[in-house]
């Protein structure tokens, strides 16, 4: 039995990796502040509702509740990142503002969107922390 096979933990795992796509997502929109026609892009929030589903989905039909999903270049002149988990889906990001030159992007909304993405993550990290606790001490291992 795999350790994320257990619902909390496999949300967890699943948390921290839409965590890590929304700084990612929210770094690129930061280098492109001030690039000319640049449009804000953000993932959709995580829905853990969805998530238990699929969880519960995916362990009943594998061994392991975590499946590695297939990549996508959305543009032939892209490099594909090793190891990247983009399996969350990426919009086309509200913004509070456009200005004279057409770039949606806006440094303080980012910003914001990074600082919860870090809650997000720091969370997911302690649940998976003491699930690892948990676990060791019920095996007599703490």
């Amino acid at each position: 039995m795999s350790l994320f096979s257990y619902d909390l933990t496999n949300l967890a795992l699943r948390r921290m990796q839409h965590s890590a796509q929304t700084l990612r997502v929210s770094s690129e929109n930061l280098m492109n502040a001030d690039t000319p026609g640049a449009k804000a892009r953000s993932v959709a929030a995580f829905d853990f509702a969805r998530e238990l589903a699929a969880s519960r989905e995916s362990r009943s039909s594998t061994s392991m509740s975590v499946r590695p999903e297939s990549l996508h270049l959305t543009n032939t002149g892209h490099m594909p990142i090793p190891g990247n988990d983009d399996v969350f889906h990426e919009t086309a990001g509200a913004s509070w503002e456009v200005s004279v030159n057409g770039n949606s992007i806006i440094r303080a909304q980012e910003s914001m969107k990074i600082g919860e993405a870090k809650i997000e993550a720091d969370l997911s990290r302690n649940i998976l922390a003491k699930s690892m606790q948990f676990l060791r001490t019920a095996l007599g291992r703490a």
